[in-house]
């Protein structure tokens, strides 16, 4: 872990510091290092209306709680990814207020093709609950590279999560406090399940900190962040799925609701945003799919069967395709690659024509099965 990481963990445990204060400390500091090496005197021409930021700063607490959130990170395999990381989520660090610093554990990649936030109630109906596991399955089944974002709530954020892993695709989930534990407590087995299945659990926050009403208004604007689309299942007329919903408008990304009964409480917010055209009405993946504008996989009749029944398809295709056949476990890029004698990047590129093409499918840890 680079010095640069430290001081930036500090800055965010710097008591009035939000996302647009840090970065604007950054850019007067060319960095967040030089806050903790300056003097009070120094820090005092700094314009900010934290008016007790040098004596914080100079306490050093901030400092030394960074410093143990390294070893925590460590100690507990969780990484740390500001803006300038590459693994950074891009579509996150499109908007004004993405965090300097944010918290993963597990496997799951965070800039993934087609990015999918799925919020609703947490006192969902069965007809909540069909819509959400009939959505992710169908999506599972009709786009390539798909992943679940949610905020492992109960309700239908934990439905979704669910969904993801039944049908074999990542899921994230943002959560509302530090990464030292699981709220609420009663999905600590689905979080496990989500990080043994390739998935991924996401914070802001350092360990310590607990979920506070305020961390889970905060944790839905990342939500909202990392997706292409935001999708609205099931909502009262008031609550965290209708300011998630604006927080993704106002990152100009697509927002869509499933209709519900007119005069059903839970239905009421999902009616209401598309009744004020805050919302694209959908009734089922394909509608999603196509106000995307995503290209949805070409299935074949003969697709699955062996290598001699595949006369239509290319020789390069025919290899792969015998390959996994024999390999119904799965075979990661450079398995593939080692055992057909070809370059990685050559057969990477080929396998994503073939994903496209509905012919293979890629899982969580990039490994490939046929489809």
């Amino acid at each position: 872990m680079g010095s640069d990481l430290l001081y930036k963990i500090a800055l965010t445990q710097i008591r009035g510091v939000g996302p647009m204060e840090g970065r604007a400390i950054m850019d007067f500091y060319d960095g967040a290092e030089g806050l903790f090496r300056e003097t009070a005197e120094g820090i005092a021409k700094l314009k900010t209306p934290i008016p007790d930021l040098a004596d914080q700063v100079l306490s050093g607490a901030a400092l030394e709680k960074a410093k143990q959130e390294l070893d925590f990170m460590d100690k507990y395999g969780i990484r740390a990814l500001d803006t300038e990381s590459s693994e950074y989520p891009y579509r996150l660090k499109e908007c004004p207020d993405a965090p300097i610093v944010l918290f993963c554990k597990g496997n799951a990649t965070l800039n993934g093709q087609h990015m999918v936030g799925m919020v609703g109630t947490r006192r969902s109906t069965d007809y909540g609950r069909t819509l959400a596991v009939k959505l992710v399955e169908d999506l599972a089944g009709k786009v390539a590279d798909v992943t679940i974002v949610s905020g492992l709530a109960e309700g239908i954020d934990g439905i979704s999560h669910k969904a993801a892993l039944t049908s074999s695709v990542p899921t994230v989930a943002v959560v509302a406090h530090g990464l030292d534990m699981i709220y609420p407590s009663c999905h600590r087995d689905l979080a496990a399940e989500i990080l043994e299945k390739g998935g991924g659990i996401v914070s802001e926050y350092v360990s310590g900190v607990k979920s506070l009403p305020v961390h889970f208004l905060a944790r839905n604007r990342i939500i909202a962040g990392l997706s292409d689309a935001l999708v609205v299942v099931e909502t009262a007329y008031k609550g965290g799925s209708q300011n998630t919903a604006a927080t993704a408008s106002s990152y100009n990304r697509d927002v869509f609701a499933f209709p519900g009964r007119v005069g059903d409480s839970r239905s009421e917010g999902c009616n209401n945003l598309i009744k004020t055209s805050r919302a694209g009405m959908i009734e089922n993946a394909a509608d999603l799919i196509k106000a995307m504008g995503w290209r949805e996989r070409t299935f074949r009749a003969d697709q699955g069967k062996q290598k001699d029944l595949f006369p239509d398809i290319s020789e390069d295709d025919k290899e792969v395709m015998a390959l996994l056949h024999k390999n119904t476990d799965g075979l990661q890029i450079n398995q593939i690659a080692m055992e057909l004698g070809r370059p990685v990047s050559a057969t990477s590129a080929h396998l994503m024509q073939m994903e496209f093409a509905g012919l293979v499918r890629c899982l969580p840890g990039n490994l490939y099965k046929l489809s």
